[in-house]
């Protein structure tokens, strides 16, 4: 299963997440997963419905106060649990400040590696091959990612360009919806994300 984790803004799917959904129907394709998108929002059904013939296999939600807003402490929460759960082969997300902010602690507190910045990928036999930029995007780096999965994949922007109605013509089907339930009980709420911005 390839995870992919949706970011959203003001109850709309951010194209970003649409790039997301591009490389793991791709990737699914040539790896045999069933894709999932991951919805963390309070309320989550407008996004849903944005996905439910975006290609996918399965759309999962987990809705709660904890993750009205986005914050990585609830989000990492919440994905560890979910990936405990439902043990992806990959965990993907965008190259950008959210990505960037959530995804490493992620990985690290699971001790999963982290590819980060990924421009292009390649199956050679069984293994997964990522490229990312290295040493200013002077140069790219091809790595096959060690170990049991799930391994944590970013996106750059723009290198899995979606396109939304081949999207739709390919899915023959609407995906399924999976409301998925976390304990925040536990949650250390003491930091908050005050403000975003992108630059």
């Amino acid at each position: 299963m390839i995870f992919v984790i949706a970011e959203h803004a003001e109850n709309r799917i951010t194209p970003l997440t649409r790039e997301s959904i591009a490389f793991a129907r791709q990737a699914g394709s040539d790896f045999g997963q069933p894709v999932t998108v991951v919805v963390l929002a309070n309320p989550a059904g407008p996004l849903v419905d944005q996905l439910k013939s975006a290609g996918v296999d399965r759309v999962l939600t987990v809705e709660d106060e904890a993750v009205q807003a986005y914050s990585p402490a609830a989000y990492n929460h919440a994905l560890r649990e979910l990936i405990a759960r439902e043990s992806p082969f990959l965990v993907v997300t965008s190259h950008s400040t959210q990505g960037l902010d959530f995804m490493p602690g992620l990985a690290v507190s699971l001790r999963r590696p982290l590819i980060a910045g990924c421009v292009e990928y390649a199956k050679q036999g069984d293994d997964l091959v990522l490229t990312r930029p290295v040493f200013n995007s002077r140069m790219n780096l091809s790595v096959s990612p060690r170990g049991a999965p799930p391994y944590f994949v970013t996106l750059a922007p723009g290198a899995f360009p979606a396109d939304e109605d081949d999207a739709k013509a390919e899915s023959s089907a609407t995906a399924e919806v999976v409301v998925g339930s976390v304990g925040f009980q536990t949650l250390d709420r003491r930091r908050q994300v005050v403000e975003r911005s992108e630059v």
